[in-house]
């Protein structure tokens, strides 16, 4: 959802200056940033932390007079916070696998579960989950293959982890 939203503030930059006066850089600045943590890629938290505050620094000196919104300041200024402390990238944190989870339960309780009393329901929707969990079937199982989508350049020359995993610490930010 992030990376379809930031491919529409690129394509869009341009004619929403027609109807609101919003300053392209900010709204290329939001574009790149959504792109970083929507992407499967590992993102340095120095310079995404560097690259955020200059962001939410360009943001009050362009509109004073009007407060920042709460899913704002907490993109860009504790945004690198997460980002250095998740033990995953970003985009692999989506709400894709809950999702996909729901698909699972409805179909678990539809067709493989009994419907005489909600505790029988429930137990049969607990054993398919079980099942479905298991390590050792979820190997014979074929994954589907996910194409994971390429950053455009100045948001991986901007983000990229270039050093590969390292200690982080809280000295580090």
């Amino acid at each position: 959802m992030l990376v379809s939203l930031t491919e529409y503030l690129r394509s869009a930059a341009r004619r929403a200056l027609d109807t609101v006066p919003l300053d392209v850089r900010l709204i290329q600045r939001f574009a790149n940033i959504l792109y970083a943590i929507s992407s499967h890629h590992e993102i340095n938290s120095k310079t995404f932390k560097l690259y955020t505050l200059e962001t939410a620094k360009l943001y009050v000196s362009l509109y004073p007079w009007y407060y920042m919104p709460s899913s704002v300041h907490k993109i860009l200024i504790h945004g690198a916070d997460i980002v250095h402390y998740a033990l995953l990238p970003m985009g692999q944190l989506s709400e894709e696998a809950a999702e996909a989870k729901n698909k699972d339960l409805r179909k678990y309780r539809e067709h493989h579960s009994r419907k005489c009393s909600r505790l029988n329901t429930n137990e049969d929707i607990l054993h398919m989950l079980l099942v479905s969990s298991d390590p050792y079937l979820s190997t014979m199982r074929k994954l589907p293959t996910r194409t994971i989508t390429q950053l455009p350049d100045e948001v991986h020359e901007e983000f990229s982890e270039t050093e590969g995993k390292t200690d982080k610490t809280d000295e580090d930010l």
